[in-house]
């Protein structure tokens, strides 16, 4: 194949003239628009074998959610047993701007949900409503 000055040779190739040089880009060497592969995904542990007192809460940091756009979490009780599941919402990381309540209902032992992302920063708050301590460990996982 010769590198003309004019141009393409084919529709596959591309000529770039540099200085004295030319270089040709063909065929598999051109960039081609691809599908995604995979997400950017990561877990934070938000409570390691926290005991919670009888009608306690036990809240976690503020996670940063910045580039992403959902975010999972998983609960798991020493017991099967009455928890209170909060999700707070900050947009600055230090002031409440919404809360969503009990998001898993019910007594399992281990829980779970999914949602997107609704402002920067989230906390998790896990509220034991039973009558005895129970120590309790969580994760969230955010995906872009």
């Amino acid at each position: 194949m010769s590198v003309t000055r004019q141009g393409y040779k084919t529709a596959q190739d591309v000529y770039l003239l540099g200085g004295s040089t030319n270089t040709i880009i063909t065929g598999s060497d051109v960039m081609q628009p691809v599908d995604i592969q995979s997400h950017y995904q990561q877990t934070i542990q938000t409570h390691a074998g926290v005991m919670v007192a009888p009608s306690v809460g036990s809240g976690s940091v503020w996670l940063d959610t910045t580039g992403f756009n959902e975010i999972a979490f998983t609960i798991a009780n020493d017991a099967t047993t009455a928890t209170s599941i909060d999700v707070t919402w900050s947009h600055d990381g230090t002031s409440t701007h919404g809360v969503e309540y009990g998001v898993i209902p019910g007594t399992p032992r281990y829980k779970a949900i999914s949602m997107a992302t609704k402002a920067r920063y989230v906390k998790l708050t896990i509220t034991n409503t039973d009558t005895a301590a129970h120590t309790v460990s969580a994760y969230a996982y955010l995906k872009a």
